[in-house]
């Protein structure tokens, strides 16, 4: 249980890190889903993966803007440790950690090839130091409780009332981005917007409605038929990366007296909202259960 503790402050060290950002570092640690995955769930994999998150963003953006080789190493080993801890996580994280370092690499006022070579090597590097994990759990994949048809597939997705609002899950816990956290990335985008950073706006938001379109039923076909993402049992694992990027944004606002000012009323919801999610009625398993729970 000592992991779970500590998996809260590191996560919070690292997305400070990343986005030089206090109240964004409180948004992240208050999501509704880290309460959901800490107090009802217990998933010790997934806790422990928003640690590296912010970690291998920063380092990615470090690896375009200063183009040292020695980056590339820490950034392999990071994600090769995230792969061992939430294999789930680290496949559906890694697409996404593409398409941030290369907007990086397309805000960069001077391109060169190793800003596109060092990303890459290190996701090579990353998988490959990992690959004694992650290869045999792919090529054994039929015989894990995952294909055993145990799942129900309508648990797999959320609607698009639950993600917004919390309201009307199926489930014993709610699946939800967080009203407080969806209003604080509306406010901030719309000022960005009218302050002449269209384009950002426009390709943030548009990762944004991907990422949540993944998570309800409309994305059925894509869960499907898509190689390896068709292994992912539940399509909601991507409230936890969508956690990571509404907090990023928020980030950017920090320089803003508004969107700060802001930002604090609507962190005095997202608390309160969070702690409402937290169970009445305390369960207390033995460490054994924590290691084999996802």
């Amino acid at each position: 249980k000592a992991v779970f503790v500590l998996s809260i402050i590191v996560s919070g060290v690292t997305m400070y890190v990343f986005t030089g950002s206090f109240l964004a570092t409180l948004f992240y640690l208050y999501a509704p889903y880290r309460i959901v995955n800490l107090f009802i769930r217990g998933s010790i994999g997934e806790s422990i993966a928003f640690v590296w998150y912010p970690l291998l963003a920063w380092l990615g953006k470090r690896m375009v803007v200063e183009k040292k080789p020695h980056l590339i190493g820490l950034f392999a080993a990071f994600l090769g440790i995230l792969i061992i801890t939430h294999n789930a996580s680290a496949l559906l994280f890694t697409p996404i950690l593409v398409l941030y370092v290369c907007g990086v690499v397309f805000f960069e006022k001077k391109k060169t090839l190793r800003a596109f070579a060092y990303p890459l090597i290190g996701i090579i590097l990353g998988f490959g130091a990992a690959a004694f994990f992650w290869l045999p759990a792919l090529i054994e994949q039929q015989y894990t409780v995952l294909n055993t048809g145990i799942l129900q597939r309508f648990d797999r997705f959320v609607s698009p009332l639950e993600l917004v609002t919390g309201l009307g899950g199926t489930r014993d816990f709610p699946l939800t981005i967080g009203i407080f956290h969806i209003t604080a990335v509306v406010f901030i985008l719309t000022l960005f917007f009218i302050k002449k950073s269209q384009r950002q706006v426009v390709l943030i938001s548009a990762m944004l409605s991907i990422v949540f379109l993944l998570m309800t039923p409309f994305a059925n076909v894509f869960w499907e038929k898509v190689p390896i993402f068709s292994s992912i049992d539940f399509a909601w694992r991507l409230l936890g990366i969508l956690t990571f990027i509404v907090a990023a944004i928020i980030g950017y606002g920090k320089k803003k007296l508004i969107l700060q000012v802001v930002s604090i009323l609507l962190l005095i919801g997202a608390v309160w909202q969070g702690m409402r999610l937290l169970p009445q009625d305390r369960t207390y398993f033995p460490d054994g259960y924590y290691e084999s729970n996802d």
